[in-house]
C-alpha cells in the first residue's frame, strides 16, 4: 500500500462558506443571442444522425471519384461537403440532384471532370424539441431550455476568463476560509512557513520600487492607494509575507481534510513521480539534489492547497454561472 503523505496541521472547524454573498463581484451579463444560436444549431448537428442519401443534396457529404486534365480533380476519394465551397464551388453545385452511383460529366473552375459518386452521407439534425434534445445525451441537457443554460454556460466561463471578478470572489472566499475556520497548526510547519515567508520577505524588498524623480513616487503611490487601499509607504513586506504563508498552511490544512473526504489523498509515489517529471529541467542535479530542492513538505502543502483552491474555484464559477445565465 502507498505511503500517503498526512499534513499534521488541522483544520478542526471549517467555515461555511456556501452561505457568503458573492453578488457584489458577480458581472452584468447580456448572453449573445445570435452566438448562442449557432452553438445550438452546432451541437444539434454534432449529435444529429447521420443517413446515407439517394441524391446529392445541399449539405450533404459527398465522395467522389474524379478523373481530369487537372490534377485537383484527379483522385479517387475525394470528400466534399456540398454547398460549402471548401473543395470547389461551381463543381459543388453542380453535383446537386445526381444519384449515389450514377456518373457524372461537368466543367469546373475550367476543368473538364468526369465522376462517378461513391456515396452521400446526409446529417439528419434533430427538432428542436425537449424530446429530441433529451436523446442527444448530452449530460445534464434534457431539454431545449438545458441546451440553452449549457451553451451559455460557455459564453459566460469565456467571458471570466478576460475578467478579474471571479478570482477577486475566490480570494474573498480564501481568506474568509482562513479567518473563520478553526485550525491547529502544527509547531513545525508552522515554523517553516515562517523561514520560507522571511525568504520571500527579502526578494520583495530587494523588488522595491527605485523612483527616478518624486513625481514618479507620488504617481506611483497615488496608484497604488487607488488599487489597494493602503498607502505604499506603509506596505509592511514582513506581516504581508508571514500572513501568506499561513494562510497557505491553513488552505493546505482544509485541502488535506477534503482528500481524506474523498480518498484522494497525496502518496509519495506520487510525489517521486513529480519529481520524476520535472527532472529534464534540471539535468546536472541527482534525484536525491532534486529533493532537497522540491521538499516533500513543500509539495504536500501545494497539493494539498490545490485540492481545496479548486473546489473553491468551482464553486465561484458555478455560482457565477447561477445568477448570470438567464437559463437556469
Amino acid at each position: 500500500m502507498a505511503e500517503t503523505l498526512s499534513l499534521r496541521s488541522k483544520a478542526v472547524k471549517v467555515f461555511d462558506y456556501k452561505n457568503l454573498d458573492l453578488s457584489e463581484y458577480i458581472p452584468e451579463f447580456a448572453p449573445d443571442e445570435e452566438a448562442l444560436k449557432k452553438d445550438m444549431d452546432r451541437m444539434l448537428k454534432a449529435f444529429g444522425m447521420k443517413i446515407e442519401g439517394e441524391s446529392v443534396e445541399a449539405g450533404d457529404m459527398a465522395v467522389i471519384t474524379c478523373t481530369s486534365e487537372t490534377p485537383k480533380f484527379n483522385k479517387k476519394g475525394i470528400t466534399v461537403i456540398v454547398g460549402k465551397g471548401y473543395f470547389s464551388k461551381e463543381l459543388e453545385e453542380k453535383l446537386i440532384g445526381v444519384k449515389k452511383g450514377e456518373n457524372f460529366s461537368l466543367e469546373a473552375d475550367g476543368a473538364l471532370v468526369n465522376g462517378t459518386v461513391d456515396r452521400i452521407v446526409r446529417p439528419v439534425v434533430p427538432e428542436m424539441t425537449d424530446e429530441s434534445i433529451a436523446k442527444l445525451g448530452i449530460e445534464g441537457v434534457s431539454s431545449v431550455k438545458d441546451l440553452k443554460a449549457f451553451c451559455v454556460d460557455k459564453q459566460i466561463e469565456k467571458l471570466l476568463d478576460d475578467i478579474e471578478e471571479a478570482d477577486m470572489a475566490s480570494a474573498y472566499l480564501w481568506q474568509k476560509l482562513s479567518e473563520e475556520s478553526v485550525f491547529e497548526l502544527d509547531e513545525e510547519e508552522l515554523k517553516k512557513a515562517d523561514e520560507e515567508a522571511a525568504i520571500k520577505e527579502k526578494e520583495l524588498e530587494a523588488q522595491k520600487v527605485v523612483f527616478e524623480t518624486e513625481e514618479e513616487r507620488i504617481k506611483f503611490e497615488k496608484e497604488y492607494e487607488e488599487e489597494y487601499g493602503e498607502p505604499y509607504s506603509e506596505v509592511d513586506f514582513g506581516e504581508f509575507t508571514k500572513n501568506m504563508y499561513r494562510m497557505e498552511l491553513q488552505l493546505a490544512a482544509l485541502g488535506y481534510e477534503e482528500a481524506l473526504k474523498q480518498g484522494t489523498a497525496a502518496t509519495y509515489e506520487e510525489y517521486e513521480n513529480y519529481i520524476d517529471s520535472i527532472k529534464n529541467y534540471y539535468p546536472n542535479l541527482t534525484m536525491e539534489e532534486m529533493k532537497v530542492q522540491f521538499p516533500v513538505e513543500k509539495y504536500i502543502k501545494e497539493r494539498y492547497n490545490d485540492i481545496i483552491c479548486k473546489e473553491l474555484d468551482d464553486y465561484v464559477l458555478s455560482e457565477f454561472k447561477k445568477k448570470m445565465n438567464p437559463y437556469r
